[in-house]
């Protein structure tokens, strides 16, 4: 992990930093640009699961994976319960994987 770059953000007044891959957000801005190209008005809601770790009130973004969502409602990023069933699957299967 030595050789990740990493961003911070913060907010005055809050004792949390957040420190964050560049990798990993670039992964994210991947996931919602391919969300908005997905449809020509405004495209679909995308989301993740972030992963990381936390020291004190540091947290630290070392991973992330997308969460399948089918659009069963329209564009909007409600889970079905198809979808529901599915990330809980992702859930159990990273938990014994994750960083």
């Amino acid at each position: 992990m030595n050789d990740v770059k990493l961003g911070s953000w913060s907010v005055d007044g809050c004792p949390i930093t957040v420190e964050y891959s560049l990798v990993v957000i670039e992964e994210i801005r991947r996931e919602v640009t391919g969300g908005v190209q997905r449809l020509s008005r405004g495209g679909i809601e995308v989301g993740g699961v972030l992963y990381g770790t936390r020291e004190g009130s540091a947290v630290r973004i070392v991973a992330m994976r997308p969460i399948a969502c089918e659009h069963a409602r329209g564009p909007g990023f409600l889970l079905s319960d198809k979808d529901r069933v599915e990330l809980n699957d992702q859930l159990l299967g990273d938990a014994g994987s994750a960083p």
